[in-house]
């Protein structure tokens, strides 16, 4: 398990360090906004990571596969192209080649992808069933913690000694990781692969994985298949226009680093684990039904203390107010989506094929919209941009009503 943790880092740190924190760097070096939000298109790999699976299952990699096995060379690979990737960007960004850094980025998102996926398939491949709901959980621990050293860290350490210094500090963390991928045992694989994907018939893959899957959810709900799609597709919209430029719009209103790192990052973070926890219990409480439009609408009335935030400025009593709506809301709000995407896969055959689908396609917007924040916040102002958000946050509440599906009976719906 302390394995799975470590291993877990270095999952979560290229998240938060490739993007989330670069952009904060990007801005107060006098990149204008609109550009700075374009960053998020570098974030692409993460939801194609789907497509990754069978690259890192057919292909091995000369001399290491030998040495580490499947798994673990791909992840050793991934993590030493992050490793070197951060450090270089980092120098080669403080001479202000913008266009050599986003392709830098772009490199170590793919790396970030393939480890993902790598070391996902070997926490499942070394853990017996019984205990892989525990390594789940250890290994989102990890992840989270890289988020936050990465997040709140980062501009803790860049408030004291620049940025230059925090992106030659904060990868090094990679070596411990590295270290724990060589000395982490290696599973033993039964491959039970069809002959024909052992070949590396990837249009059969393609076919197996994707089309089969989806083709059954369309079979399952033939009416309102579409509809769910849209739904599932556009559930996340007024988030994904917020969260891509949040921490610039802290620090443009008069917050400093410091104070973004220790609230909107690091008591986020409690508040989103707490909202989770929350909306989980309210689910079993309320059903998945009800669950959804609750927490969808709060999580809308939530950015309304975003902007009066907008418009008194940098005041920490509203600062806290604002993290605390926003965060445990969101917390909540996704724990109602995981209950309902786990309750359209179901139990049957293509149980995982759909969930991975269904959550590569509820972020499929997030870098699009991403990347249309920066210019809507330039040309609209603070205010009527998260006006905005809260209006396209509502839009996914008119294709669930429609959606004749109803959940599992199981679930209480009171």
């Amino acid at each position: 398990m302390v394995g799975i943790f470590f291993l877990a880092i270095s999952t979560g740190l290229p998240v938060s360090l490739g993007v989330d924190t670069f952009k904060v760097w990007m801005w107060e070096e006098g990149t204008p906004l609109h550009l700075v939000a374009l960053l998020n298109i570098t974030s692409f790999p993460y939801i194609a990571k789907v497509f990754f699976g069978p690259i890192v299952d057919q292909f091995k990699i000369p001399f290491l596969h030998q040495w580490l096995g499947r798994r673990r060379s791909w992840s050793l690979v991934s993590q030493v192209i992050m490793l070197f990737g951060f450090l270089l960007m980092g120098q080669v960004f403080g001479t202000h080649h913008l266009t050599i850094t986003i392709g830098i980025l772009i490199c170590i998102s793919f790396a970030s992808a393939f480890n993902h996926t790598a070391l996902n398939a070997y926490r499942v491949e070394i853990m017996t069933p019984e205990l892989n709901s525990i390594a789940a959980v250890v290994g989102g621990l990890g992840y989270r913690l890289a988020k936050l050293i990465a997040g709140a860290g980062a501009l803790l350490l860049a408030a004291s000694w620049g940025w230059n210094l925090t992106y030659l500090i904060i990868p090094m963390i990679f070596i411990i990781t590295i270290i724990t991928t060589v000395l982490v045992a290696e599973p033993e694989i039964h491959d039970h692969e069809p002959k024909v994907i052992a070949k590396g018939d990837f249009s059969e893959w393609f076919k197996t994985r994707l089309v089969q899957p989806f083709k059954d959810f369309v079979q399952k709900h033939p009416v309102d298949w579409k509809l769910i799609t849209l739904f599932i597709l556009l559930y996340g919209m007024g988030d994904f226009l917020i969260e891509g430029i949040s921490t610039i719009f802290y620090l443009d209103i008069g917050f400093n680093k410091v104070e973004v790192a220790n609230i909107a990052k690091a008591f986020g973070l409690v508040c989103t684990i707490i909202g989770g926890i929350i909306g989980g219990h309210m689910v079993l409480v309320f059903g998945i039904n009800r669950m959804i439009y609750i927490t969808t609408i709060l999580h809308c009335f939530s950015y309304i203390s975003l902007l009066m935030l907008a418009q008194v400025g940098d005041s920490l009593p509203w600062l806290y107010t604002s993290v605390l709506a926003e965060f445990i809301t969101e917390g909540m709000k996704t724990s109602a989506l995981v209950s309902y995407v786990s309750l359209l896969c179901g139990k049957t055959y293509y149980t995982a094929s759909q969930y991975a689908l269904f959550s590569s396609m509820k972020v499929i917007l997030r870098p699009v919209l991403g990347a249309w924040a920066g210019v809507m916040a330039t040309y609209l102002g603070w205010s009527i941009f998260f006006a905005v958000s809260m209006v396209l946050s509502l839009i996914p509440l008119f294709f669930y009503y429609r959606i004749q599906y109803q959940p599992l009976h199981h679930v209480p719906q009171n």
